[in-house]
């Protein structure tokens, strides 16, 4: 016969909980300016590593229209919608897979500079646009 063994009394004492701090309802990056009409711009465009005929430099997909915008750097980081990259979506990806210097170094390109030409033919739209 194998002997009972004896109920555990319950503790008095609290017990620490680490339970993390509720959230206040507010977006998690508020850092980052959102400008849905940017989006829109360069959604309609094509990637930046494309030159908009049918025969593209790096191979694009779809001849690469209709890009993904790609924030440099991302939004995780501090990035916002004044540094964005239209590129299609395989390009995308790949960015994100291989990291930023082993993407520059495969296609020979400078995200930052094309972050800024992006920004400077958004402007240029803008302002022809007569805003």
């Amino acid at each position: 016969m194998i002997p009972r063994r004896k109920a555990l009394v319950k503790s008095r004492k609290r017990i620490a909980r680490r339970t993390r701090p509720r959230s206040k309802g507010g977006r998690r990056f508020t850092h980052a300016t959102r400008d849905p009409e940017k989006l829109t711009w360069v959604r309609k465009g094509w990637c930046a590593l494309a030159d908009g005929r049918f025969l593209t430099k790096h191979g694009c997909w779809m001849n690469g229209s209709n890009p993904e915008s790609h924030h440099e750097p991302p939004l995780s980081r501090g990035g916002s919608d004044e540094r964005i990259v239209p590129l299609c979506f395989w390009h995308h990806d790949e960015r994100h897979r291989l990291g930023k210097r082993d993407f520059e170094r495969l296609y020979r390109v400078d995200l930052e500079a094309l972050a800024v030409d992006t920004e400077a033919r958004w402007r240029a739209a803008q302002a022809g646009a007569g805003r």
